[in-house]
Order: C-alpha cells, then structure tokens, then sequence
C-alpha cells in the first residue's frame, strides 16, 4: 500500500518536468543499463557531479523505472543513514516499489554473499560513503564495497561526489575508484549543469577556487547570494 509522498522530499528527489539534460542523461544511462545487461561481463554507470547537479534526481527516476519492474532483481544502496531513512519513506509513496530492496551496503553484500544472491541492477547514491576498506566494527569484513557490488550485480550504477570526503574509511578519489572498477566495463555521465544555484558563476568559481586552496580574490558580488565570515560558528 502506498503513502502520500512527504512534500520535502518530493520537491529534492522529483521533479515534474526533467530539464532536456537530465532527459538525456537518462536516456544515455538507460542505454548502457541495455548493453551492460546483456553483456559477459559486470559494468558500471558513474554519475558524476557536484552538490546541485541534480544527480539525485537522475538516479530517482532510474530507480523508479527499473526497481517497479518486476522482470529486474534490482537494490537501492546507500551508507548515510538519514538518506537510506529518507529512500525508504520515499520507496513507501511509489507504486510498486518494495522498500526491503533498498538496502544499507554491508547490510546487502553480507547477505547476498551468505545466501547467493545476485542482482541485475544495483543503484548506489551517495557511492563516496562506500567502504573503501575493511571496517570490522561495523561488520564489514571485506575490502571494497565496490567491488563487492560489482561482483554482486551484472550493472552498478553509482552516483560519486568527489568533493565530499568524511573519513579514511570512505575515502575516494578517481585514481582508486578506477583501480577498483580495473578491466571491468565503464562509463562515466557527468552532470555539470547546476539547479539549486542563486550564487552567479564568478561566485561559484570564487568558492570553487577557495576549495581548492587556490590564491583568492575579492569575492564578486553579482547576484542575490549572500556572503558573509564569521570569526566564530557561534556568531552566526
């Protein structure tokens, strides 16, 4: 049975009408989800894009139509746990969508490991939070959680985030992602198009260069973003 969808998350991960690049984006996926589904060996989708992009998006509307189609064997992944509380309020308010299937990422490859399961399709949001190490405390005994997807599902389909580093354990960047996908088949679909931008673009190159430690200028001030420093989080 399904539930009216919260507004809130309605409004983050749907969208009525699909700009033409997410449009194409999908299509392109859907393509490679075709091939890599008929194919000898495990492949990988990488969606890739900064905070904005609409990458969530993307990935919803790719869950949607695979994940309400019973022909596939399909899963949901994603380590943050108020993200994976808040696909599974959304997997509730999607007619045919069977919330068991969206799965924290050790919670999914120890079982599928344990009773031999495989997948057609494994989506994973948020795929910088995977382990790239063994992690015994939180009962992960192996050494990748990308590779265990990928052994696990005949096309993985990941959304990566390079900017967003939270701890040793999870730590990405392209060097190790494309060591681990190693003679695997891949394709990358960057999203380099911004919607939930009102900063103008000198402002968003201003905080990307203060990102990247790069000697800084003037902030622009050229549009409604509001910039502001505080000497101390408490002044805010």
């Amino acid at each position: 049975m399904t539930k009216p969808m919260n507004k809130v998350l309605k409004a983050q991960f749907f969208v009525d009408d699909l700009s033409d690049d997410q449009k194409t984006v999908i299509t392109d996926i859907n393509d490679y989800i075709g091939q890599g589904l008929h194919g000898k060996d495990h492949s990988i989708a990488i969606i890739e894009g900064a905070a904005g992009t609409g990458k969530s998006v993307v990935l919803m509307e790719l869950v949607r139509q695979y994940m309400t189609n019973k022909r596939y064997k399909t899963a949901l992944v994603v380590n943050h746990p108020e993200l994976y509380k808040a696909y599974r309020e959304m997997g509730t308010a999607i007619p045919g969508m069977d919330v068991s299937t969206i799965r924290r990422p050790t919670s999914l490859i120890n079982d599928a490991q344990k009773n031999h399961k495989k997948y057609d399709i494994i989506f994973v949001d948020e795929a910088h939070l995977l382990y790239s190490k063994s992690e015994p405390y939180a009962h992960y005994r192996g050494q990748n959680q990308l590779t265990d997807l990928m052994d696990l599902a005949q096309v993985v389909v990941a959304v990566y985030d390079f900017e967003q580093v939270f701890q040793s354990k999870m730590y990405w960047d392209k060097d190790l992602l494309f060591k681990t996908i190693g003679r695997h088949p891949y394709k990358q679909f960057d999203m380099n198009f911004q919607y939930r931008m009102v900063a103008s673009n000198e402002q968003v190159a201003w905080m990307d260069d203060l990102t990247a430690e790069k000697p800084m200028k003037p902030f622009p001030d050229n549009s409604t973003f509001e910039y502001k420093v505080f000497d101390t989080a408490g002044a805010v």
